[in-house]
């Protein structure tokens, strides 16, 4: 897409920047010089990954302002601000100007915990965390990606069934405390993952809260029978599936388990983690 970029740029009288990133999280190294040093806007040029690098760099205290052309595998965010994934189309409203119009959304910010160490890392996130077997998908996807976009995660869903375990896990949320086996978590600020899967499908970017889906565990085969409704956002539709919202979730687990933030594996040793919203904490470029 770079010489298309460059080509379409030449058309604009905008003042660009061209900004390579070179290697895993050197785009939150490149957001965090200019978040710091400018009042420009940044562009992210890619998937919900390359999105969620830039935000991790942001000085959060400043007002920054992000537009996304979306080129990536999932590109899921961008439902929520009412980009077109047309590419012409999604620069013209990133370059335009005093015509823009922009969203103000809230983040979601994870502080985690790795098998054998005390060391709290965190993470900000713009679209969900999961928990467990989405996660797991994400982190095969991620790192052994054979094909692209959705195919790419439905191939990676396959591969996971095969070494398919539960979460026992202790959810504290609101006043609720739900223990036990289960098949995965999500903690969304969007809608969906994973190229289109609606895990989080009444979650809103800008009300202040998160959305929780916890899906109980069902067999293989059911699991592959009812995974079509998450994908044409029927997801109230399987029994197994409840969901609440909340502002903080505590969670803690008796085995380690894979966690990922925006499609973004963090590993698959997390034995805890505290998530919280961050209330309008990002202006976008919307649609």
């Amino acid at each position: 897409m770079l010489p298309q970029l460059k080509s379409l740029l030449n058309n604009h009288a905008n003042h660009t920047e061209i900004l390579l990133s070179e290697r895993p999280m050197h785009a939150a190294e490149l957001s965090k010089e200019i978040s710091n040093n400018s009042n420009g806007i940044i562009v992210s040029v890619g998937g919900d990954g390359t999105l969620n690098e830039i935000i991790n760099g942001l000085n959060l205290e400043k007002e920054n302002v992000i537009g996304v052309l979306p080129i990536g595998s999932g590109n899921d965010f961008i439902k929520n601000i009412g980009l077109s994934k047309i590419f012409s189309k999604d620069l013209d409203l990133v370059l335009g100007g005093n015509k823009a119009k922009y969203k103000n959304v809230d983040l979601g910010f994870v502080e985690y915990k790795k098998r054998g160490s005390d060391e709290i890392k965190t993470r900000v996130f713009s679209n969900a965390v999961g928990i467990g077997f989405d996660a797991q998908v994400a982190h095969l996807n991620q790192t052994n990606k054979k094909l692209s976009g959705l195919i790419s995660y439905i191939n990676a869903v396959f591969r996971s069934l095969k070494t398919l375990r539960l979460l026992d896990v202790s959810l504290k949320f609101n006043d609720m405390h739900i223990k036990g086996h289960k098949l995965l978590i999500t903690i969304g600020n969007g809608t969906c993952s994973g190229g289109g899967f609606y895990l989080n499908p009444n979650a809103i970017v800008d009300d202040e809260l998160l959305d929780i889906t916890v899906i109980e565990p069902i067999s293989k085969i059911k699991l592959l029978v009812e995974l079509p409704k998450v994908l044409f956002n029927k997801l109230s539709s399987i029994k197994e599936a409840v969901m609440y919202k909340t502002e903080f979730a505590e969670i803690n687990l008796s085995e380690p388990a894979f966690v990922h933030t925006d499609g973004e594996s963090l590993g698959d040793d997390i034995v805890s983690l505290n998530v919280k919203i961050l209330k309008g904490k990002l202006k976008f470029i919307s649609g």
